[in-house]
């Protein structure tokens, strides 16, 4: 008999999927839910003005992000997760891109 590992839920956090941590240009990108954009922000410990600060806008475009008003365009969806240090990066595949164009 094999024990299968209990999957705990906390209610208000939200999992990122791996799909939306991708580069753009990875064919297996999918854009984050208003959720996932949240549970980025608390995980990076900012209020959203500071992300706003961060990235620009203001606290108001913040709030439309993660209340599915408005989609967070992909500039600053990546440079959150960068800056935040939550970004996946293809390493190999930059480095492979780089030694085909000398």
């Amino acid at each position: 008999m094999t024990e299968r590992r209990a999957e705990y839920r906390v209610p208000g956090r939200a999992e990122i999927r791996q799909a939306c941590l991708v580069p753009f240009e990875d064919p297996t990108y999918e854009p984050p839910t208003p959720e996932e954009v949240r549970e980025a922000i608390r995980r990076a410990g900012y209020t959203g003005a500071q992300v706003g600060a961060l990235l620009g806008v203001t606290g108001r475009t913040v709030r439309k992000w993660v209340g599915g008003e408005r989609a967070i365009p992909y500039s600053a969806w990546r440079l959150l997760l960068v800056e935040t240090g939550q970004a996946v990066r293809r390493l190999a595949a930059i480095a492979t891109a780089a030694d085909g164009q000398r």
